[in-house]
């Protein structure tokens, strides 16, 4: 029985709800870990654009787009305009959605005396 491209579709869509769920539980405790406290947790809200452009070179070397029709049409553009503005306010409200529960932990600490 072969798969319809409904099922396709459905099964990536849920694959890849669960991917980003699972994700930003994971960024949010790794954020608390590292970060508790401190407001540092903020500057990576700046610095992932250094990372995106180092990323974006090194691709573009060791993948170099050799055949004519490699190269993107305009739409693609298009689709990462709204992921490339979206991906800092998702890093911010990670970060902000770890502050409450870090306040928590703290209260919790400093009022069992530890």
């Amino acid at each position: 029985m072969a798969w319809d491209d409904r099922e396709a579709y459905i099964s990536l869509i849920i694959s890849s709800i669960t991917v980003i769920v699972i994700s930003t539980i994971l960024i949010l405790i790794l954020t608390y870990r590292w970060f508790k406290q401190g407001y540092i947790k903020f500057w990576t809200i700046l610095l992932w654009l250094p990372y995106f452009i180092l990323f974006i070179y090194i691709t573009a070397n060791l993948f170099p787009m050799t055949n004519p029709g490699e190269i993107p049409s305009p739409g693609m553009g298009l689709l990462l305009i709204p992921f490339i503005l979206f991906f800092p306010a998702y890093v911010f409200a990670v970060n902000m959605a770890v502050i409450p529960l870090a306040h928590w932990t703290y209260r919790k600490k400093k009022a069992q005396g530890v």
